[in-house]
């Protein structure tokens, strides 16, 4: 009986880390969820509120619409989905206009497999890079005004 109490306080003590590090990332990241089949299931409330995207205009939607998208960015996306298929990871930064700003995201797609060891679903972590953009951005003006 001891032992049966013991695995159970062990595996709440498990799920009470998981859920601070799903919180964790939550808090850090924007996350999308993504079928095997592209289509979004899910984003968290951090990247909504950076895009000022709204879930249920997107939820249902390909990936691939929250993007006018270059020949170069299908192509990029075209591969890195091949790679998920075989269970590889991949990522891409991306840039989004909005009517308020240019934000650059860097987002890393992770598969996620069945017990078959098919392609179930993807997540998306998406880290804000815009202050970096923005600062490479002033570093090559300030270069290019300075002659240096």
């Amino acid at each position: 009986m001891e032992e049966l109490q013991a695995t159970q306080e062990e595996a709440a003590r498990r799920e009470m880390e998981m859920m601070n590090t799903i919180d964790a990332i939550n808090n850090t990241l924007g996350t999308i969820e993504i079928d095997r089949h592209g289509n979004i299931t899910a984003i968290n409330d951090n990247f909504l509120s950076k895009t000022n995207l709204n879930a249920s205009a997107l939820v249902g939607k390909s990936f691939q619409e929250l993007f006018t998208g270059s020949e170069a960015f299908r192509k990029a996306y075209s591969e890195i989905w091949a790679g998920l298929n075989l269970g590889e990871n991949g990522s891409l930064v991306l840039n989004y206009i909005t009517p308020e700003a240019e934000l650059w995201f860097k987002h890393t797609f992770t598969p996620f497999k069945n017990k078959f060891g098919e392609l179930n679903k993807v997540i998306d972590l998406v880290l804000d890079i815009t202050a970096q953009k923005n600062l490479e951005k002033e570093v090559e003006d300030y270069r290019l005004n300075s002659n240096l």
